[in-house]
């Protein structure tokens, strides 16, 4: 099957939900040995995506210890902004950046309650603690981030890659039911990832949302599963584990 969609990508180049499915495409550069590094540009990021590739985010988050990044903006944000007239001040563009960043939350909060794959969400939880996933939201001027690619490396600061753009959403419907357009490339990784990166680190143009993000995993954890990852919780259980065992043996 993998060498069917290897072929398939390689040669077409076209991904469109009908040939090719996004999700079979990320499917398979995602369990490619050497990737270790995947950077996202979505309009929308879904956490009940990551689990139609539930078994390969696994593989690529614990075995070779992978890093995500996600910039993510809201496509809904233009009726927001075109509401203000183009007199609009700074300041009210700023409110109205706020005000999307707002709605970012209740859309993420909508879509995690609906998840109740709960070993999944504490996975998911622990990588974005630990900083492996990190997530930011589009806040600059433009009147939403439409942007959408795939950047997939063996690290964040290779200048060689996989790049995949086009228009599907990092969501079930942008990964497997719409009818879309992306193109796969390779030539174009470089000044892709340039692009990305500049991005990702203009402090003017994108704000934090992993934090959020963390909260709202978290809520939906049951409170047993809350306190067990609570780290003076879990030495405490070590150190009485280690002492039974001791005791055992004597």
């Amino acid at each position: 099957m993998s060498n069917d969609i290897a072929k398939s990508l390689y040669s077409r180049k076209v991904i469109d939900n009908r040939e090719l499915s996004m999700l079979d495409a990320i499917k398979f550069l995602l369990s490619e040995e050497n990737t270790k590094s995947l950077d996202m540009a979505v309009g929308y990021f879904y956490i009940s995506g990551m689990l139609l590739l539930k078994d390969e985010f696994i593989d690529f988050m614990d075995k070779r210890n992978g890093r995500i990044r996600i910039l993510m903006g809201n496509q809904t944000d233009k009726q927001t902004v075109t509401s203000l007239d183009k007199d609009s001040t700074q300041e009210e563009l700023v409110k109205s950046g706020l005000s999307y960043y707002k709605h970012l939350v209740k859309q993420s909060d909508s879509d995690v309650s609906k998840i109740n794959d709960i070993e999944f969400l504490t996975r998911v939880k622990e990588w974005l603690d630990q900083g492996r996933i990190e997530v930011k939201v589009y806040v600059g001027e433009a009147n939403y981030f439409h942007a959408k690619s795939y950047l997939f490396a063996s690290s964040q600061e290779a200048v060689n890659g996989t790049a995949i753009v086009g228009s599907s959403n990092f969501s079930r419907n942008g990964l497997q039911g719409n009818t879309e357009l992306n193109v796969l490339s390779q030539d174009s990784y470089y000044p892709l990832h340039e692009w990305y990166s500049n991005l990702w680190l203009s402090d003017d143009e994108t704000a934090v949302f992993s934090p959020e993000l963390i909260k709202l995993v978290t809520n939906k954890l049951p409170v047993v599963e809350r306190v067990m990852n609570f780290q003076p919780v879990k030495k405490l259980i070590t150190i009485l584990l280690v002492s039974t065992l001791n005791h055992i043996r004597i």
